[in-house]
This record gives structure tokens, C-alpha cells and sequence, in this order.
């Protein structure tokens, strides 16, 4: 009975529906007749058909054919015409453009790539250039609608008369560039002499969509944003600033006329390559501007008479303001986009950092000032000897033979010479031209490979980060000499033995200990004896010069002097698995071994961490994990994320600020191992700084950290090869190789006032504080009067110095 029922409510519906569908049945038998004698039937012209009649249903039946096809190829019918984008990839179309990484104060840093392009609105695109496109280009483009009908005709006439003018209206074009119609393709498009004729026509309907969706103006803008313009440059901006060295705005007639003239064939018109074909495509560009009464004649023929006038300005990896910054910056951003499903070579995304482009300018200046001095020392200490060495100062046998064979030329010569590797190493020996980094920079000289490789690898590197402790932003960071020439990061990219940079944390355990800045121990050398992996050893630790006095000091001056013999003892009272502990917690990463020689630097760390673990002792003992990346946009400006950092206490307020007196202590002291620090210009108005130097073994690392109530800031210094260093601490110390950075960069920061860096004492003692901390070591009564020193005022040392 229910089926019943639901069978007659059917039906019910159903009823008054039928005469509609009886009407239209008849309306079509109607039709049919003169349907079919329109598309199938050829009418007479005896039938009573007139001609112009029959000229007009062909012409019906190819409109209607070509909708047909038009819509089967939209719609991809069948895969066979490859895909079509949608109206909202019409309206907003995705081009790849290029990472923006931007300073604190907005400037451009660097950008990141896979297309060189950065997009332009349609104000920042000068008349000039658009008239030199549309009379080059498209001369009917404001009056067509994306397929301009008198072009086959034009395109006939300039075959016949020898020419090779293109048929693509400026719309068709950049279909054609922003959805790759000629690379996409359906099933059809691999069957021979099918794939031109599928893109042109895909082509014509994108062509006319963008203009019903967009604006003339805004395809303009699309079409000078997308297109190349050769030598991986995209889109007007790049374009501009690789041949010029200019923003589009500031483009004189002759020079968008011969960026323009690139488009008809950038490798072919190269003006770096093929100038005298560049200048030819310019004046014709310049003859159609003429021809389209956008400039005068006599414009015209002047114009025509100058030269190119080229000053390209590169874009790549290694120009610009801090390139292993960049790099660093680039890995990040690489994780955060896996994360957040963007890509970071395409997506346009405006990476906004904490990096102050000032302090990074003289950052570098400062790391450009001083390397190739510390170059010519290392370079003198060794006299022409080879400086690569074992540990006990043996010259490494067949070393730069061994780096020969790891060469990209060792391979295709041992392939050319039968495997003759005697004959290989010959050939490597023959001078020939080669492009080598001198130190400054790259230069073509007469030299043979295995020199190149003798003289690049004993060049010295340098490293510099300087962060606020109050919020662990990096304001600067150089991460080598040259980028091009090594793009590993002495920042955040190697870890090496940070010698005595290392005591503080043997220092700070000790406070946590009990412990007070006017304990006593004896500088005396003492063998240790200790179990490392099950095995029994020991360990004699001297001082860097080898001297030991035997007196009594106070724990500052130990390490205002870096004594050894004294930190090794506080080492083994306090526990090398507590001062290991001590330095993770402050914010070491790389591994630690809890070994005695912890305290004096044998765990290798990078620069940043060793920076960011000084922070905790001038910022009340609070730990904020260094960072760079204050936000990201995207293309348009939205903000994507936004990066808020929280500072973690690891230290009382009392132990970080005894730790910040200890560290004065380099400058205040009697033989301080920072007192170097007082030939720069630094402590006007009471400024001060604490600091530590560090030195590893056999030299082979210079370190220096300094710091002040608003910037912690490290150095370092080596060669890539621990195996070659400096002979001895009276060229290769840390006070003699990475201070002189950290002083020069200082001096140029203090002195810039844009930067408004006030001169700051640390602050008092906090009023909780009960360990005994004022106890001044007197200073020798030749230099200075003893009774005067009081270390919470600044004293004058024996050359007139501020204390």
C-alpha cells in the first residue's frame, strides 16, 4: 500500500508537467527542418536562395563550430586540450615572485628566488614604458578586446614584405606567459602539428577572458610583471635595476625602449652579449614610439644616437647585506613554509627581521677593516713556510696534493689521461688564466690550479653576531670575508673549540655553588686525575703564557686574567657535569661532554650559541632563544604570522649580575686579557663593557665576547682548517684577533648616533644581594695607586685609560 501511495504522489507531480513537455516537443520538430537545412543542407541558389544568404549561414556554421570548439577546449573535454585555469586563478593570477627579506628598519636585505621578479602596481610603471610596449607590441590594444581581428592581415602584410611580425595581442601574450599554454597540453597536443594551432586557440579564450575580468591598465601591469627580460631577470623591476641599476620610475625614453626590444628575443638582443643587435632592436622600438606619435622626430632621432648606457647591477645570492644571513634566514623559512604549505622561492613573502641594516653595515666594515691585517700577520708568522700542520707542528706530508684530488678538475683530467694520476698532478701544476679570490675580492690571474689551491686555502675567515640581551634580537651577523667565496656560515654553520670563552660558565657554576668574586685560590700548576669512558687519566693544565706566579688571587681576577690553573681547580670542585649542565641550561646546544677540559673550551659550539649564552648575565638572568624573524606577509602586505618570544628565567637576579662584575673584571683588573678593548673609542660618559677572550689550542681559534646593558656581541677568527693557526698567543690570541673586530664594530655603532645608542653603566647591586662581591686586586704601584681602585666607580689605569 505504500509503494501504492508513493507511486500516485509521483504522478501527481508529474501531471502538470506533461503539456509543457508535449509543447516543447513540438517546438523542436518544428525547428528541426530549418536547423538541419542550415548545418547539414547545401541550399541552391534555384531553391530561391540568395548568395548573400548562403555567404551568411557559412559564416554561421564557422561561428558555430568555433563556440563549439571553444567550449570543448575550455572545458578540456575528454582531456584532450589540457587544462584551463578557473575564474578565480583568472582573477588573481599566481606568478612566481621572489621572497623579499627585509631589515628592521625596511630595507631590502636580499631576496630569494626561482624566477628573479618583484612585483610592480600600476603606478610604479612610468608612461614611457608603456608606450614603448603598446607601439611595439600591440599598437590596437586599448580598442581591441584581447584578439585584435586586423591581425592576420598585418601579420600577412609583413610576410609578404619579408618581416617576421608577431600575431599575439599584449592579452594573448600573457596567457601565454602566466599559464604556460604552450607547455600544458592534453592528449591531443601529442599528436604532430596539433599543439600550436590547441595553445594558440586556448590563448584566444584566456586573451579574452582577462579582458572582460581585468582592466586595461591591469593587464599592462600583469604583462610587465610576468615577462622575462633575459639573464633571469622577471618582470619590469628586476629588469630596470639588472641593466640600469634604476627603478622603473626613473627610466629614461632610449633605455624602456631598449627593455622592450629584449621582449621580441632577450638572448638573441642580450646588449651584453650582442650590443650592436640590442642597439639596432632599441631604434626600432624607438621608430614605433615615433610611428605612434608617442615622441616627436627629433626626440626621436637624438635618441637614436646614444649609446646603450648600461650600468647592470647583479642580483645574486652573494650581493647585497648579510648573505649567510640570508642563507640562514632562506633554511628557516624553508621549515616554516613546509609547515604553513607555502613556497618560499615563489610565493612573493616579505620576510621582515630584526637585523638593523646600519649595525650590519658596520659589521662588515668592521670585519673588511681588520681580516686583511690579521691575513698579513698570519701570513708573516709563517714566514712562506707551509702552515699546515699536526699538533705537534710537523708540516702535513701530500696536503695540498690530497686537496688536488678532491677538485672538481681532478676527475676529467684523470678520465683524458688514462687514469695517470702522476700525469694528472702535472697538469695541475701548468699555469692558465683563472679567476681567484685575492683576499678583496675575485680576479683573473695567471696561476696554475694547485697554487690557486695553495693560496685560497690559507686565507682566514671572520665571524661576527651582535644581539640585544633585553629581547634576544639580532641586530647584525656576518658569517664570513666573502660570500662568494665560502657561503659556510661562521655563525650558526660550524662549531670549533671556543677556548677560554667557556670559563664564565665554570665561573657561574661556582656562584650558584656559594661561591663570591673575592674568593681565593692559588695560581699553581696541579695534575688532576679523573675516569673518562672507563679509562684512567690525567690532566695538567697551564696558563696561555706557561706562567705561573703562585699567589694567592680572587676569583675576579682569575678570570679578568684567564688563568687556567684557577678555572681548572674551580672545575673539579664544582663538578664538569655542573658546569656542563650550566651551559646547556644557559643555551648551548652543540654536545657537551663533561669532561674536566669543559672549562676551557674542548666542546666545539657555534658563535650564536656561545652569544646567546652570555645574554642571561646582563639581562637579569633571564634566557630569550636568539631570533631573527620579527614577522612574514605575504605579496599583498597581509600579515601571515607574527613571532612573540618569552624569556625563560635560568639565573637569579643576584648570580647574573655578579656574573656581569666578573666579567668587567677583564678591563678592570691587573692584566686583564680585555684591556686591548681601551684603544677604541668606547667608554666616553662612563660606558661600560665586560668581556672574555678566548683562545684554542694550538691558536687555531680566536674568539672575543663583549658586553653592555643593550648589545652582546662575539667574534671569531680562523682558518676552515683547524690545522692551520697562528704559532703562538703573541699573534693568535683571541685579544689579538677577535677583539680588534668587537672593538671596531663597537666604535662605529657608538659613534653613529642614528642609532641612539646611549652611553650605560650596569646597574647597582640588586638590594638581595648578601654575597661579598667588592674586592678590588690592587694594581701594581709603579702604574697606579692601589687605594684608589674602587670597582663600583671608574678608576684610571697607568695610560690615562677610564677603568
Amino acid at each position: 500500500m505504500q509503494e501504492l501511495s508513493k507511486i500516485q504522489r509521483l504522478k501527481s507531480w508529474i501531471a502538470p508537467l506533461l503539456p509543457w513537455f508535449d509543447r516543447a516537443r513540438e517546438s523542436i520538430s518544428l525547428l528541426r527542418p530549418w536547423v538541419g537545412r542550415i548545418l547539414w543542407k547545401s541550399p541552391s541558389l534555384d531553391g530561391g536562395w540568395k548568395f548573400p544568404v548562403l555567404v551568411g549561414i557559412w559564416i554561421a556554421r564557422v561561428v558555430g563550430c568555433m563556440l563549439v570548439l571553444g567550449l570543448c577546449v575550455d572545458l578540456n573535454l575528454f582531456w584532450l586540450f589540457g587544462h584551463s585555469p578557473s575564474l578565480s586563478e583568472l582573477r588573481d593570477p599566481e606568478m612566481a615572485t621572489a621572497t623579499e627579506i627585509r631589515s628592521a628598519d625596511n630595507v631590502l636585505l636580499g631576496r630569494i628566488w626561482l624566477e628573479d621578479r618583484t612585483s610592480l602596481t600600476r603606478n610604479q610603471i612610468p608612461k614611457v614604458v608603456i608606450d614603448a610596449l603598446v607601439s611595439t607590441e600591440d599598437e590596437r590594444f586599448f580598442s581591441h578586446k584581447g584578439i585584435d581581428p586586423f591581425t592576420p592581415f598585418s601579420v600577412a602584410w609583413s610576410t609578404l614584405r619579408g618581416g617576421k611580425r608577431g600575431g599575439s595581442t599584449l592579452a594573448q601574450q600573457l596567457a601565454k606567459n602566466l599559464f604556460r599554454t604552450r607547455q600544458t597540453r592534453g592528449l591531443l597536443g601529442f599528436i604532430p602539428g596539433f599543439r600550436i594551432p590547441i595553445a594558440k586557440l586556448r590563448e584566444w579564450i584566456l586573451a579574452t577572458k582577462l579582458e572582460l575580468l581585468h582592466s586595461k591598465d591591469e593587464i599592462l601591469t600583469l604583462y610587465l610583471n610576468t615577462v622575462t627580460f633575459g639573464n633571469n631577470t622577471w618582470g619590469l623591476h628586476s629588469a630596470s635595476f639588472r641593466y640600469f641599476g634604476k627603478l622603473p620610475a626613473d627610466l629614461q625614453p632610449q633605455e624602456a625602449a631598449m627593455l622592450i626590444g629584449l621582449l621580441k628575443g632577450p638572448s638573441q638582443n642580450d646588449p651584453h652579449l650582442h650590443p650592436e643587435r640590442a642597439f639596432a632592436r632599441r631604434n626600432v622600438v624607438l621608430a614605433q614610439m615615433l610611428k605612434s606619435k608617442a615622441i616627436s622626430k627629433t626626440i626621436c632621432d637624438s635618441l637614436a644616437q646614444l649609446p646603450l648606457g648600461l650600468h647592470p647591477m647583479q642580483s645574486s645570492p652573494s650581493s647585497g647585506l648579510a648573505p649567510h644571513f640570508r642563507d640562514w634566514i632562506t633554511t628557516w623559512l624553508k621549515g616554516w613554509c613546509r609547515e604553513h604549505s607555502c613556497d618560499p622561492f615563489a610565493d612573493g613573502l616579505i620576510v621582515r627581521t630584526s637585523i638593523d641594516s646600519r649595525m650590519q653595515a658596520h659589521a662588515q666594515a668592521a670585519i673588511a677593516d681588520f681580516l686583511p691585517q690579521l691575513q698579513k700577520r698570519f701570513e708573516s708568522d709563517w714566514g712562506g713556510q707551509p702552515p699546515w700542520r699536526y699538533k705537534n707542528g710537523s708540516e702535513i706530508p701530500g696536503y695540498l696534493d690530497s686537496l688536488a684530488r678532491q677538485s672538481g678538475r681532478f676527475a676529467p683530467l684523470l678520465d683524458s689521461l688514462k687514469g695517470d694520476t702522476e700525469a694528472v698532478l702535472v697538469a695541475l701544476r701548468r699555469k692558465e688564466r683563472l679567476r681567484v679570490f685575492n683576499g678583496q675580492g675575485f680576479r683573473d690571474t695567471l696561476i696554475s690550479p694547485l697554487d690557486s689551491i695553495r693560496l685560497t686555502r690559507q686565507f682566514l675567515q671572520g665571524a661576527l653576531v651582535s644581539l640585544d640581551p633585553r629581547n634576544g634580537a639580532i641586530k647584525a651577523w656576518v658569517g664570513g670575508i666573502n660570500h662568494e667565496f665560502s657561503k659556510l656560515d661562521h655563525v650558526a654553520g660550524t662549531r670549533r673549540s671556543n677556548g677560554s670563552t667557556a670559563k664564565p660558565f665554570v665561573y657561574c657554576t661556582a656562584l650558584e655553588q656559594g661561591m663570591s668574586p673575592c674568593d681565593k685560590l692559588i695560581d699553581t700548576v696541579k695534575t688532576f686525575v679523573y675516569q673518562e669512558n672507563g679509562k684512567r687519566k690525567t690532566w695538567t693544565p697551564h696558563n696561555a703564557d706557561w706562567i705561573s706566579l703562585n699567589d694567592t688571587v680572587t676569583l675576579r681576577n682569575a678570570m679578568g686574567r684567564s688563568l687556567n690553573t684557577i678555572a681548572s681547580q674551580l672545575v673539579m670542585k664544582v663538578g664538569p657535569e655542573n658546569v656542563a649542565s650550566t651551559m646547556i641550561r644557559l643555551g648551548i646546544k652543540s654536545p657537551i661532554k663533561a669532561v674536566p677540559s669543559v672549562g676551557l673550551g674542548a666542546n666545539p659550539v657555534t658563535l650564536l650559541e656561545l652569544v646567546g649564552a652570555y645574554e642571561p648575565f646582563v639581562n637579569g638572568g633571564k634566557k630569550i632563544e636568539p631570533w631573527a624573524v620579527v614577522s612574514i606577509e605575504d605579496r599583498k602586505g597581509n600579515v601571515l604570522a607574527k613571532f612573540l618570544h618569552q624569556p625563560n628565567a635560568v639565573l637569579t637576579e643576584n648570580i647574573a649580575w655578579l656574573m656581569s662584575h666578573m666579567l668587567r673584571g677583564g678591563f678592570q683588573e691587573p692584566n686583564g686579557t680585555s684591556l686591548a678593548m681601551y684603544s677604541y673609542d668606547l667608554f666616553k660618559q662612563g660606558r661600560e663593557l665586560g668581556g672574555k677572550t678566548g683562545t684554542s689550542s694550538d691558536h687555531a681559534d680566536g674568539w672575543y665576547i663583549s658586553v653592555t646593558t643593550d648589545l652582546v656581541t662575539g667574534a671569531w677568527t680562523g682558518n676552515d682548517d683547524p690545522s692551520m693557526h697562528f704559532r703562538s698567543g703573541e699573534t693568535g690570541e683571541g685579544s689579538r684577533t677577535g677583539l680588534p673586530i668587537v672593538g671596531r664594530f663597537l666604535q662605529r655603532v657608538f659613534k653613529d648616533t642614528a642609532l641612539r645608542y646611549s652611553p650605560e653603566r650596569f646597574p647597582p647591586p640588586p638590594q638581595s644581594l648578601k654575597t661579598r662581591w667588592n674586592c678590588p686586586t690592587p694594581w701594581p704601584k709603579d702604574t697606579l695607586d692601589s687605594l684608589s681602585v674602587d670597582s663600583t666607580k671608574p678608576s684610571v689605569g697607568p695610560n690615562g685609560s677610564i677603568f
